[in-house]
């Protein structure tokens, strides 16, 4: 299936860029007014979980043509069919805006 997703990332020299969000709450929200919007597309995928886990593999190793961005890493935060995660040391997670 095809899924849209959206791409942010907060600005270089941003309070908070490459931080985790270590909490044991069941809703973390984010202010999506500090990132920037880099990129936005759809992907072929079998599950959002998929899409996660492809789009990390793109933004990392095979960036598309005239993509500006760095690589994706920690504090990033992906937007698939209008849910949105943040990119954790180990995974993502789903987080609210606010």
């Amino acid at each position: 299936m095809k899924i849209k997703y959206k791409i942010y990332q907060k600005p270089f020299g941003s309070l908070g860029l490459f931080e985790v969000l270590a909490c044991m709450a069941t809703s973390v929200k984010i202010d999506l007014g500090e990132y920037q919007e880099i990129w936005s597309g759809k992907i072929l995928s079998s599950s959002v979980k998929q899409a996660l886990v492809d789009l990390f593999y793109i933004f990392n190793n095979d960036h598309p043509p005239g993509y500006a961005g760095r690589s994706l890493s920690v504090s990033d935060v992906k937007e698939i069919d209008g849910d949105y995660y943040f990119c954790q040391a180990v995974g993502w997670l789903k987080v609210e805006i606010q």
